[in-house]
């Protein structure tokens, strides 16, 4: 109320005189800088304007200009050069002469676009027009003619190629030409897959003689057992048995016993293929499809509990391959009814 009370009071003190903003008076000066500020920065417009203006009217004139200072310079020797022949006063009889002058001045813009016909025209080789450029460009543009012939391969684009071309002669039936080409691949990168289509490769074309040698490159125990196992299958036992006889006491990881116990099963010799079994599983306890072997031929023997629990022991949850995890299911259910 009071701050009320004192704006009325000074608005009757002031009277009909009308209420002055504060700091007016500051306004005023910065309102006259800026009027100040306009008129400085209206003066460079107009002053930038007409030059700008100047320099677009007189812009031709001194193109036309700079363009007849270059084309005095060939003028004048052309006059130069129609005066001395002029104060000969003799007829050119050999019109090679005049040929030779003209030589002498070439079109240096003909020979940069068209350097081979002004050559074959001037009777100049390509060297010495090429000479009369800048050395710098020059180096830039000497390339090799054999460049992409002296380039090797890239060795991953050799490799596909290798493999495509094997793949497109194996469905040609062309097997000796499909096997010199994946030969060429694992050269190019090793690999135990290449080495595995190799050696059936050679199986089916009858060039047994080194597949010895291809079998001991092969590493992984595992992925072996999967190639002897399919040489079983194709009916290549003598294979089996030698690489077995040579290598199967070495075994530590239990699969190449797995495949003699599977090379006996074949045979219709259970009992042997039992011993290999049971040596594979206890090499390698965690491997459902050994573990699966060594149940079925002791079912096939008659020991049913025997072959129960090992069943049993087989993780279900752990088979990827749905065939086998039905089947061992299968098994236990069978064995352990009453």
């Amino acid at each position: 109320m009071s701050l009320i009370l004192d704006t009325l009071n000074k608005m009757k003190e002031g009277g009909n005189k009308k209420p002055v903003p504060p700091s007016i008076s500051k306004k005023k000066k910065k309102n006259n800088n800026n009027k100040k500020r306009y008129i400085i920065l209206a003066g460079l417009i107009i002053f930038l304007s007409a030059i700008m203006t100047f320099l677009v009217i007189f812009q031709d004139r001194f193109i036309y200009e700079n363009k007849s200072e270059f084309f005095q310079v060939s003028e004048n020797k052309n006059i130069k050069a129609s005066k001395s022949l002029a104060t000969q006063n003799k007829p050119v009889n050999n019109p090679e002469i005049l040929e030779g002058k003209q030589k002498t001045e070439p079109n240096y813009e003909e020979i940069i676009k068209n350097p081979d016909e002004i050559s074959k025209k001037t009777g100049t080789s390509k060297t010495n027009s090429k000479s009369q450029e800048n050395p710098e460009k020059l180096k830039a543009k000497k390339i090799p003619k054999n460049e992409s012939l002296n380039k090797k391969p890239n060795k991953n684009f050799l490799f596909s190629a290798y493999i495509a071309q094997a793949n497109q002669y194996i469905d040609q039936k062309n097997y000796e030409k499909a096997l010199i080409y994946l030969e060429k691949a694992y050269k190019l990168s090793p690999s135990e897959k290449i080495l595995k289509n190799i050696i059936l490769l050679k199986l089916q074309t009858g060039k047994t003689s080194d597949i010895q040698n291809y079998l001991n490159k092969i590493k992984n125990k595992e992925f072996l057992s999967e190639i002897l196992m399919e040489l079983i299958d194709t009916g290549n036992t003598q294979i089996v048995h030698d690489y077995l006889t040579k290598n199967l006491k070495n075994d530590k990881t239990g699969y190449l016993y797995y495949v003699a116990g599977y090379l006996y099963e074949k045979e219709g010799k259970y009992k042997e293929a039992l011993k290999y079994y049971k040596v594979a599983y206890k090499l390698n306890k965690e491997d459902p499809y050994i573990a699966y072997a060594y149940a079925r031929i002791l079912e096939l023997n008659r020991e049913y509990a025997k072959a129960l629990k090992i069943y049993k022991s087989i993780n279900l949850s752990k088979i990827t391959d749905n065939n086998l995890r039905e089947v061992v299911a299968e098994r236990i259910r069978l064995l352990g009814e009453p």
